[in-house]
């Protein structure tokens, strides 16, 4: 057995002894591949199998640093061990209690970045986000579309200095613009482009109802901002307000794109239609990867 198989799989029995380890399998494997400049194993496995890659020294070292971290805090998502994640071919520097960004989401950006591809190229597009957390939504877009211009906001102080980081980070400062405010304060205070009408609005807001919060993993609960996460007792409470806003910020046949809980989708077209109904479209609901409804595409229509 090769030196790269002998130090995963010692580190996987050592975190897998530990009490209340999470992830401990991906968390070696993203680790030595980490400290290997490389973003998995996968990466890896052809060369492995013929005892071309080598684990240096140095490089054991500094993922045995990373693991050791790992097992003093076993519950520690490894986006936060690594201080870093890719997410649709931008790389992010992540930092905690910033909420970290899901697959689904990634098929959320890939749904908007294949409608704006049907759009005429011959001007400007201009996006709102709300809730950026670490950026990732509106820099993945803006790194696929040159025309398109990003406004993004939260209410997290700390999110935002993190969207500034992977905006210079990803060399996107002039398509991506941050902003420390909430969707409310946002339409109270004039602040750039505020008078503008949006092409479209893009949101992963927080959506996990009460009953979702009680099952959550402890990764999760004990490490991300709890405010990212829940939504109200059904989750709907800042949807709601994303789709009463709508009116005033997107341009007709402007473009709402939300990801949801799976039972939302029938909630806000029969319970909550009355709030979104006179002025907007519910176009398609989509699901995601697991075969849940997931993701919300509305129109605006006056």
């Amino acid at each position: 057995m090769n030196l790269l198989k002998q130090f995963t799989k010692y580190w996987l029995k050592r975190l897998e002894v530990v009490s209340g380890v999470t992830e401990a399998k991906e968390t070696v494997e993203y680790v030595t591949a980490h400290v290997m400049g490389r973003k998995t194993l996968w990466n890896l496995v052809p060369n492995v199998e013929r005892n071309l890659e080598r684990l240096s020294i140095k490089q054991q070292r500094q993922a045995s640093s990373l693991l050791e971290v790992k097992e003093q805090n076993p519950t520690l998502p490894v986006q936060y061990l690594l201080e870093e994640w890719d997410f649709c071919g931008v790389s992010l520097a992540m930092k905690q209690p910033v909420f970290i960004p899901r697959p689904e989401t990634e098929q959320l950006v890939e749904l908007v970045a294949n409608s704006l591809s049907t759009i005429p190229q011959s001007s400007p597009l201009i996006l709102l986000e709300v809730g950026c957390g670490s950026g990732a939504i509106s820099l993945a877009l803006a790194s696929s579309c040159k025309q398109l211009q990003c406004i993004a906001i939260d209410e997290s102080q700390d999110a935002c200095k993190l969207s500034q980081k992977n905006a210079e980070r990803n060399n996107l400062r002039e398509q991506v613009y941050i902003h420390n405010l909430d969707l409310k304060q946002y339409l109270e205070n004039k602040v750039e482009r505020s008078d503008t009408e949006f092409d479209l609005i893009v949101s992963n807001p927080p959506y996990i109802p009460l009953s979702g919060m009680l099952e959550l993993p402890p990764e999760v609960l004990r490490h991300e901002d709890w405010s990212a996460l829940y939504g109200g007792w059904d989750g709907t409470s800042v949807i709601l307000d994303i789709l009463k806003s709508a009116r005033f910020l997107l341009k007709t046949q402007g473009s709402l794109w939300l990801e949801v809980d799976n039972s939302h989708p029938l909630l806000l077209s029969r319970r909550y239609k009355n709030i979104w109904g006179d002025f907007l479209h519910f176009e398609k609901t989509y699901k995601d990867f697991r075969g849940h409804d997931r993701f919300c595409h509305f129109i605006k229509f006056t």
